[in-house]
């Protein structure tokens, strides 16, 4: 996370950027970005809204992603099919209950990824161990959890079809440094770390950071670690639960957060309630509920990636900007997002409590009144939670907004471009 600033600047030419805060970087593709999110499915629950399929391609169409992280096809297969002739893409976990049944497995995906093209975006290792472990070969345990990401990597290495598919490390689940050490390293048999990162009604920074170190543990020796589940629970009735408005704000820090921390994917938890039960935080973690009715999560979600896609009005040129913000950005982030077209997107934002979870109560969040200078002719600015879409006032290529609660994005569009509108 970055330092608290009053002041960042950042000089774009047509490759790369300075900033105060970090070095050189490069403004981001927010294309890039945007295919880094994704959102956890169970496709073949039965009984589940899941079942109904057609609302789970609206549902992922709406919200704007298209990566989906589920279990490899095991008895019903026809759901992932469907949607990955459709453009979906999958992260694959492979099942405690068919661990003894690896090669079998691999030739399933291997047969998968033949048959749509650039479908399976990675493979990952068993799945919470300590809640759900496996047994293999004669193994339990962690040593059976680590036997099958072994041989997983082995398998999906030697693959001519899935070699160069990223292999994810396990997860363990409810776990604890001493546990992470007992798994052992297991940066031999992965290309990414893997992290669950949950909250309960507590801010992101209060586990994102701690429990992203801890999960490297077992996979010290690479760079780099997905998220593979994270979330928020809108049980508000339960200790672990925030309002549905909370749960919406919360997960747009969030988003933003991991795109700031570069996470190679971040897969939220989970598309829709699979089951109505308000007493157990759990069971509301979805975008949607169980009747498939769209929380504020869910739009707030359409909003962030509508606003970062492209227009159809290609720019003639790369643009070259320069920005500062100012005002009172003390503990504001930012992140520069350079669409296909040569828009440029900034994202600001700052973590606000929001949720007093002692309490059960909702808080205030004040106002900050930021500025942004930069040499566009025009800025608009987007409401991340309400879709709200404004020209920003301004003078000398100074613009002024104000920065509550939530992310927002101010798109900076050339003079001889018409602005676009929000899809609704």
């Amino acid at each position: 996370m970055f330092k608290p600033m009053c002041l960042a600047s950042v000089m774009f030419g047509l490759a790369s950027a300075a900033a105060a805060d970090s070095g050189t970087t490069s403004p981001r593709d927010a294309a890039e970005v945007l295919h880094s999110l994704g959102v956890v499915t169970h496709l073949d629950y039965r009984h589940t809204p899941y079942e109904d399929l057609a609302r789970v391609e609206a549902a992922l169409r709406y919200v704007g992603i298209d990566r989906l992280r589920d279990m490899t096809p095991y008895a019903n297969p026809k759901p992932y099919e469907q949607l990955a002739s459709r453009g979906f893409r999958f992260n694959f976990v492979i099942r405690s209950e068919a661990a003894g049944e690896l090669p079998a497995t691999i030739r399933t995906l291997e047969n998968f990824a033949q048959r749509f093209k650039g479908s399976i975006v990675s493979v990952e290792g068993l799945n919470e161990i300590k809640f759900w472990p496996a047994n293999y070969h004669g193994l339990g345990g962690f040593p059976a959890g680590v036997a099958v990401q072994r041989d997983l990597y082995a398998l999906m290495k030697r693959s001519a079809v899935l070699r160069n598919v990223p292999v994810l490390a396990l997860t363990l689940g409810g776990a604890s440094k001493a546990d992470h050490e007992r798994l052992g390293d297991l940066s031999d048999y992965a290309d990414f770390g893997n992290a669950h990162v949950y909250f309960d009604g507590r801010v992101p920074s209060s586990s994102w950071r701690f429990a992203i170190n801890l999960a490297r543990h077992s996979t010290p020796r690479l760079a780099r670690s997905a998220v593979t589940e994270t979330g928020y629970s809108s049980a508000a009735g339960t200790p672990q639960g925030v309002p549905a408005e909370v749960q919406a704000k919360y997960l747009l820090v969030l988003i933003a957060q991991a795109w700031l921390d570069n996470i190679p994917a971040i897969y939220l938890y989970q598309l829709v309630d699979d089951r109505r039960d308000d007493g157990d935080w759990s069971k509301s973690l979805g975008l949607y509920d169980a009747d498939w009715q769209p929380k504020p999560a869910a739009h707030a979600i359409h909003h962030l990636t509508q606003g970062l896609t492209s227009s159809a009005n290609a720019l003639a040129s790369p643009q070259l900007l320069s920005y500062a913000l100012g005002g009172q950005s003390t503990g504001v982030q930012s992140l520069m997002l350079r669409e296909a077209d040569g828009t440029l997107d900034l994202l600001v934002w700052r973590e606000v409590r929001l949720w007093d979870d002692q309490a059960r109560r909702m808080l205030p969040a004040e106002p900050r009144k930021l500025s942004v200078s930069a040499h566009a002719s025009e800025a608009h600015l987007i409401d991340t939670f309400t879709g709200e879409r404004r020209v920003l006032a301004g003078e000398m290529h100074t613009f002024h907004f104000v920065l509550e609660d939530r992310p927002v994005i101010v798109e900076f569009t050339p003079q001889s471009t018409k602005p676009r509108a929000l899809e609704k």
